[in-house]
């Protein structure tokens, strides 16, 4: 991989954060500030210690100081004692001007690289969030986890180079000042440098690689950590603790060896830098040597000292970028996987337009559906179905039918062929899919709870306050009213980790109790009574009786007592629409429902 390609990717995320040109203005006007006061210091030094191994103060005539004050203080009437005192107070007092606006830079750089990781950060997540039911069907919980969490790791190396801004101009500084005391040993110099710059280049390369295997393998042990802990039961179930033990610590090594392979090659930069550094210090050492003897004199040894000094200080801003570079590398797989997340478009977007939906006046019409999971063909088939306002639709038929399918599409969980969900003769399509949801509310046989309390389980979602009454009505409506009361927090009584201290009764009820406090006016129940005993889902078929009224119903039901009052049943098989009708006429037409009837009549006599 080229360093193009990384510095084109950098930029492609900087652009993601949204970060102005501005954001940049402070710390690199401190780090030009501070570069500078540097090379002044350094200025001075060769006079200031010609004047001391001299012992004449005269020397210091030709620094930069006395030449800006000739014009008005001639230098005939500052004293020897002055002008040294001078020269070293100018080099202290620089000294402290370039470490605080050093550290000016570095901190600003540092409130940079945090803004940077947050909204790149935000970047991600908001991108996940924007794609369909695909993505999070196709993707691992573990591997979005990871993904969330890579900004944390480019920023901790970030912050390990962020000083390579003030590196870079010290190195330029440096140089020029090394160009103005001998051009001859600073291209001895460079080229100990370009060594040093062109001898990492592999090492570097090797180091890219190695990161992307780590990013692959570190993506595996999330998936491998999250798949575990959500399926606990299952695991203890079969006694599978050794042999998921043994998969993990397996993953886990490989983590490990990813990550000291990328060690081993970082920890190798300095090792390689200080062999070069020490070679070409040798050279120089030589070089001033044969100098000094074919007639240079010994007037220029101070120079030479200082230009010694000044290269040692610029190996050691080499060193930095050196590092910086590596540190680049080891990033150089999560910066590519969070391009790729980011950048272009997405078969995983849902399409959506810029109307408000307002609600149904008349009719949901599925016309002509196709629908077709990936891997999964034909799950739909010419589906024709129309939902009037204010009815209720069941859907029933075997597992694997379809029926969840409609309701996934009509709550714009994937995308549909245009034109084939019609809403008062207008395309899904057209509409935002949020005023879209406003407008429905969903009772699922899976019950999605967050670890809050039954307060912010029972109010999510919710844009307006709710009175308490209110909330106290929905409760004994749902049946909850006399279970909260035995809590001995209440409504302040935290769920755990999807509602994992509920029981599934009481989880349906609470997502219940949800859906008739958002008093949406399309109403879909798929299986919403199913983990209700037969006293507990009469009470709440009562309610349910109170919740659908003046609403458009699509429901979802094995079970065919629940749905004999629907205004149309609709039964499904392989995708394809077989009956429609009422549920007397279905029964006396003795075809698909008329057996699924009978079937489930005998196998609960049966019991």
């Amino acid at each position: 991989m080229k360093i193009s390609d990384d510095i084109l990717r950098f930029k492609s995320l900087i652009q993601k954060t949204e970060l102005k040109l501005y954001y940049f203005v402070l710390p690199s006007t401190l780090a030009i500030l501070s570069s500078l006061l540097e090379g002044a210091t350094v200025m001075l030094l060769p006079s200031l210690l010609q004047a001391i191994l001299t012992l004449n103060m005269n020397a210091l005539d030709h620094s930069f100081i006395f030449r800006w004050l000739d014009p008005v203080f001639p230098l005939d009437q500052i004293s020897n004692s002055s002008k040294f005192l001078l020269t070293v107070s100018f080099v202290f007092i620089g000294s402290i001007a370039r470490q605080i606006f050093q550290y000016g830079a570095l901190v600003s750089s540092a409130y940079l690289v945090r803004t940077f990781a947050d909204r790149l950060r935000q970047a991600i997540f908001s991108r996940c969030l924007s794609f369909n039911k695909h993505f999070f069907d196709a993707t691992s919980i573990g591997y979005m986890h990871e993904t969330v969490n890579y900004p944390k790791q480019i920023a901790a190396k970030l912050l390990e180079a962020q000083s390579v801004m003030i590196q870079l101009l010290l190195t330029v500084v440096y140089v020029t000042i090394l160009f103005y005391i001998s051009w001859e040993l600073t291209l001895i110099s460079l080229f100990s440098f370009f060594c040093t710059y062109f001898s990492l280049r592999w090492l570097i390369f090797k180091i890219k690689h190695s990161s992307r295997d780590y990013v692959i393998s570190q993506n595996e042990l999330g998936k491998k950590i999250y798949e575990i802990f959500s399926c606990i039961p299952l695991v203890k179930a079969y006694s599978r603790e050794t042999e998921e033990k043994k998969n993990f610590s397996e993953l886990s090594r490989q983590v490990s060896l990813f990550e000291f392979s990328i060690d081993k090659k970082w920890l190798l930069i300095p090792s390689i830098q200080e062999m070069i550094q020490l070679l070409s210090i040798l050279v120089v050492l030589s070089a001033m040597v044969y100098l000094v003897i074919h007639g240079e004199g010994a007037d220029r040894i101070a120079q030479y000292l200082v230009f010694f000094y000044i290269m040692r200080r610029t190996s050691a801003s080499i060193a930095i970028i050196n590092s910086a570079r590596g540190a680049f590398a080891t990033i150089s797989g999560p910066v590519e996987a969070i391009s790729k997340l980011l950048e272009g478009t997405s078969p995983y977007e849902i399409q959506e337009g810029d109307k408000e939906f307002s609600g149904i006046q008349k009719e949901i019409h599925f016309r002509h559906l196709n629908f077709s999971y990936p891997g999964n063909p034909n799950v739909l088939q010419d589906v024709n179905l129309i939902l009037k306002r204010g009815e209720t639709t069941a859907l029933v038929g075997p597992s694997g039918a379809g029926k969840s399918t409609l309701v996934h599409l009509l709550l714009r969980y994937y995308d549909c062929p245009q034109g084939s969900i019609l809403l008062d003769g207008e395309d899904i399509q057209s509409f935002t899919n949020k005023s879209l949801r406003k407008k429905m509310a969903l009772v699922s046989q899976d019950i999605f709870l967050f670890h809050l309390s039954l307060r912010e389980n029972l109010l999510y979602g919710l844009e307006s306050p709710v009175p308490e009454g209110t909330i106290q009505k929905v409760l004994h409506q749902s049946r909850l009213a006399e279970f909260v009361r035995g809590l001995p927090s209440g409504l302040e009584t935290v769920v755990g980790d999807r509602g994992i201290k509920l029981s599934g009764g009481e989880k349906q009820r609470l997502s219940i109790a949800r859906a008739i406090l958002k008093d949406a006016e399309i109403l879909i129940l798929d299986e919403a009574t199913s983990s209700l005993d037969s006293v507990t889902e009469r009470l709440i078929q009562e309610a349910m009786d109170e919740l659908v009224k003046g609403k458009t119903v699509m429901v979802i039901a094995h079970r065919f007592s629940t749905i004999q009052k629907a205004d149309k049943v609709v039964y499904l098989e392989n995708g394809r629409v077989l009956e429609e009708g009422k549920w007397e006429g279905l029964l006396k037409q003795k075809g698909k429902v008329y057996e699924a009837w009978k079937n489930q009549k005998i196998n609960v006599e049966s019991l």
